[in-house]
């Protein structure tokens, strides 16, 4: 992959990753550098993408299987591995309450962990 290129965001965690297209078939080695990538700066971001709800799904098959889908959080209409996690005006984001329950102290402490075998 001659192409890409790795901006590392912090020096601990995250990059972002440019001078991949990911709506195109990738090869083996496109898909090893990402998966690299991934490992080495545990958080990456590919900016400006345009992508297909399938070729989403497409490319997140060549890192594994993928999960189940939520039992609580809604789904893209047709795409239920695709989790919606949709922040606006009439939708805030549900960790607020959460936040905010931790600093008042009315709970220790909260983990969200989901997994179907």
């Amino acid at each position: 992959m001659n192409n890409l290129l790795i901006n590392k965001l912090t020096p601990n965690i995250g990059a972002e990753l440019k001078g991949i297209d990911l709506s195109k078939t990738l090869n083996n080695s496109s898909i090893d550098s990402i998966y690299r990538s991934l490992i080495d700066n545990k958080v990456i971001f590919f900016r400006n993408q345009v992508i297909s709800s399938k070729s989403h799904i497409d490319f997140a098959k060549n890192f594994g299987e993928i999960e189940s889908p939520h039992p609580v959080y809604p789904h893209v209409e047709n795409f239920k591995e695709i989790v919606l996690l949709e922040n606006n005006k009439n939708n805030p984001p549900d960790t607020d309450i959460w936040i905010q329950m931790l600093h008042s102290k009315k709970i220790l402490l909260l983990h969200l962990f989901y997994i179907v075998k």
